[in-house]
């Protein structure tokens, strides 16, 4: 149940073209968890409680972040 509304708030980020998968792959830009995963190589954020309000504006960070990375990577 948790999970599932973790993954509904995720979803409301709708300009961002998010998949959500509840495994990792070598797709994975971003992994989200209550443990920090050594067997995963992209950025991490790991919520031990529900998100507060400043760790879903740190989320939204990240994604933006991503999504420059992967524009970078593109234009080179």
């Amino acid at each position: 149940t948790y999970t599932d509304y973790i993954s509904n708030n995720i979803l409301q980020f709708q300009s961002m073209d998010i998949n959500i998968s509840t495994k990792p792959d070598d797709k994975t830009d971003l992994y989200i968890s209550d443990y920090n995963s050594e067997f995963v190589s992209c950025n991490q954020i790991i919520w031990k409680e529900p998100p507060s309000n400043k760790d879903w504006k740190n989320f939204g960070n990240t994604l933006v972040f991503i999504r420059r990375e992967k524009q970078r990577e593109k234009a080179k």
